[in-house]
Formats: structure tokens, C-alpha cells, sequence
């Protein structure tokens, strides 16, 4: 089966120009397999990424992200062009700077083009400007849109891809509202190493200990209740100031497939900047709130380790968690949920961007819900 998936996703990154497939792994010694996949031709980053327990899930994951860039680099919005005052009501943001890469750089009376999104669980689809879609970094951009790969994602299916992306989507705004907070935004939040029992956890945990990394879990709350954890890796003791680290961040419905995702995005984030291959690589801030995840707080004394409770969510398929995660954002006083096809009907991977109006992200706060009424 995962060789089959292996199949197809080389089929469709051939078709997307990537030219070379690199085993990444032994430039660390912890042993989890990275791969990247590059493409010289790319409009934004050249070189992507995937990781797993296996190198073909490796392989899987970079020839995917590569397709999904691939994808909304070449996908353009066809309008119109118009200002956010002159969309009809019903189908627009609450708020104009929902879109910003930070709150109050948009005029609510500027023209722009939009694109119109498909509603999940709705019945009115909305429109969201063009320029948060398209990962075109080749094309003119004054720096005010949040254009990232956020709510991003390839799969074989719609309803995986959608369900990636609202995972990450929901990732994003709950790691934004943590980091934002500092060093209280830990206070609660750090889990005992110890009390996370899964096997495959605390074998990493041994190996990266033995090479002098320390670990820190942090189970981060969400807008609505899913779990999201953040992962840090620092090299050596504990540190008494900010310090340098590798980090990753995971959601899921499901309390380890959550824990997996964000230690597995650690591990690859620390050989991203071993490899040093990549153009996206993080900078110290001045902005505290900007640092980029991986850059570690000092604990401060008030901080008290939580044992790890874990949620157990039974399995959902795709279309059943969509469903629950739409109804909550609902619930919380998000109901714009909405998808764009990025990839052609002909294609086998499908390639979708998921957009919640009024959720943050590492730069953008959250809006509050009190103010999403159109």
C-alpha cells in the first residue's frame, strides 16, 4: 500500500519538476529518516521536506509538499477586483485584516482581487483576497498579506486534504496565541517527559539525551478542542537564557498522532538547519512574539511540569473529522470555513488551500469571536 502511495507521488512530483530526491538522515545522529525533495525551477522554496518512522514516508511527504507548492505557485485567481466594502456581506470576512500579516495593514476601501472559496459545512461560499492563495514569490508583494503555505495541502483524496490542512490551519493560530504569551504562555502547558508513555516517544527521548539534547513537550491550547502540542529541541542542559533550538508543532484529533507529528516536525526542523539547504532558515527577532518556534525561553521557576492526560478521541476517517472540526469552529464563533482546489481536475494529488477567516498564525492574533458578525 505505501509503496503504491510512493508510486503515485512520484508520478506527480515528476510532473512538477522536481529533479532530485536526498536522503538527509545521517547528517544527524538521531537516525529518524529526512528526505528533501528539490526543484530548481520553483517560484518559492526550491527545496521541501518530509519525515517518518521509514524513509518511504519520508520520500512520501517531500515529493507531496513539493507537489502542493508546485501547485499554488502556479494557480492564479481570476477575480474581481473590487474593495472588501463592495463584496456583498454575506460573503466576506467579518473584517478586512483578517487577511494581514498583522492586524490594521489593510483598507477596508482599497481594491483588490479575490477569489471565491468553497464553504465547508456551509451553504454560502465567501471570497478571500487572491494574494493568500498564491505562493507566486516571484510576483510583487508590499509585505501586508500573510502569504505562507498555511492551510496547504496534497493528498489522494479531497477530505484528507482537507483535513491536513485544518489540522494545520488550527496548528498555526493555537502555536501564534502561545508563543505570543512568552514565557507564561508555558505556565500549564509543559508535560513531564516521563508520563508519556508511547514506546516510540521515549526511544527518541533516549537517543537524543545520549547526544546531549534536551526535550520539551508542551501541550498548547487550540480554538476548539483538538490536540496541538509544540516540541523543542535544545541542545544541552537546560538553559538559563534564550537559547537556539530546533522545534515542531502537531495537531490531531488523536492524543499521539499529535504528540508524533510535532516531534517528528522537531527532528526535521533540526536537520533543516544541519543541512542548511533551505532559504527559509530562522532569524532572531527583536519581537518576542516573532521569534520563530525553536528559539527556547529559559523556564522560569513558576513553571509546573503536567503529567500527560491523553484524549482518547476514538479514530475518526476524514470525512467525519471535518465534520467535528467545522462544528466547532462554529461553536467558538468561527463559521467561515472554506477550500480552493488548487491542483487541475485531471490530477491524481489534490491539492487544496483551507482559509479560516478571523483564526491567527505565527505573525497575525486571533480575532476575537465577539466580532464575526458580518
Amino acid at each position: 500500500m505505501k509503496a503504491e502511495i510512493e508510486r503515485r507521488a512520484l508520478a506527480a512530483a515528476a510532473r512538477c519538476e522536481v529533479t532530485r530526491l536526498a536522503d538527509i538522515t545521517g547528517l544527524d545522529r538521531v537516525g529518524v529518516p529526512v528526505w528533501q525533495a528539490v526543484r530548481p525551477r520553483s517560484k518559492a522554496l526550491s527545496v521541501h521536506q518530509g519525515k517518518g518512522f521509514d524513509a518511504c514516508s519520508a520520500r512520501i511527504g517531500a515529493l507531496m509538499e513539493a507537489v502542493e507548492s508546485a501547485c499554488a505557485e502556479a494557480w492564479s485567481g481570476i477575480g474581481p477586483d473590487c474593495s472588501w466594502h463592495a463584496l456583498p456581506p454575506g460573503r466576506r470576512s467579518p473584517v478586512v485584516d483578517d487577511f494581514a500579516r498583522e492586524r490594521g495593514m489593510l483598507d477596508p476601501g482599497e481594491t483588490l482581487r479575490w477569489v471565491e472559496l468553497v464553504s465547508i459545512g456551509g451553504t454560502t461560499s465567501f471570497f478571500v483576497p487572491e494574494s493568500i492563495v498564491s505562493l507566486d514569490l516571484t510576483r510583487e508583494d508590499d509585505g501586508r498579506f500573510g502569504r505562507c503555505s498555511t492551510g496547504l495541502a496534497a493528498h489522494f483524496s479531497a477530505d484528507g486534504a482537507i483535513r491536513h490542512a485544518l489540522h494545520e490551519v488550527i496548528e498555526r493560530d493555537a502555536r501564534g496565541e502561545w508563543q505570543r504569551r512568552g514565557q507564561a504562555g508555558s505556565l500549564g502547558s509543559r508535560i513531564a517527559i516521563e508520563t508519556i508513555a508511547y514506546g516510540w516517544f521515549q526511544e527518541l527521548v533516549k537517543r537524543l539525551n545520549e547526544i546531549d539534547v534536551t526535550v520539551r513537550v508542551n501541550r498548547v491550547p487550540g480554538v476548539v478542542p483538538i490536540e496541538v502540542f509544540v516540541v523543542e529541541l535544545l541542545d544541552g542542559a537546560e538553559p538559563d537564557r534564550d537559547h537556539a533550538a530546533a522545534g515542531g508543532a502537531g495537531a490531531h484529533e488523536e492524543t499521539e498522532a499529535a504528540l508524533r507529528a510535532a516531534m517528528l516536525e522537531a527532528l526535521q526542523s533540526r536537520l533543516t538547519m544541519i543541512a542548511g539547504a533551505r532559504d527559509d532558515l530562522p532569524i532572531r527577532s527583536a519581537h518576542p512574539h516573532r521569534r520563530p518556534l525553536g528559539l527556547g525561553f529559559p523556564t522560569p521557576s513558576f513553571i509546573k511540569e503536567q503529567p500527560l492526560v491523553a484524549d482518547n478521541t476514538p479514530p475518526l476517517d476524514d470525512a467525519g473529522a471535518i465534520r467535528k472540526l467545522v462544528g466547532a469552529l462554529a461553536a467558538a464563533g468561527y463559521d467561515q470555513v472554506g477550500w480552493l482546489r488548487l491542483s487541475s481536475d485531471e490530477s491524481e494529488a489534490i491539492v487544496v488551500k483551507v482559509v479560516v477567516p478571523g483564526l491567527g498564525d505565527l505573525w497575525r492574533e486571533r480575532r476575537d469571536a465577539a466580532t464575526c458578525m458580518s
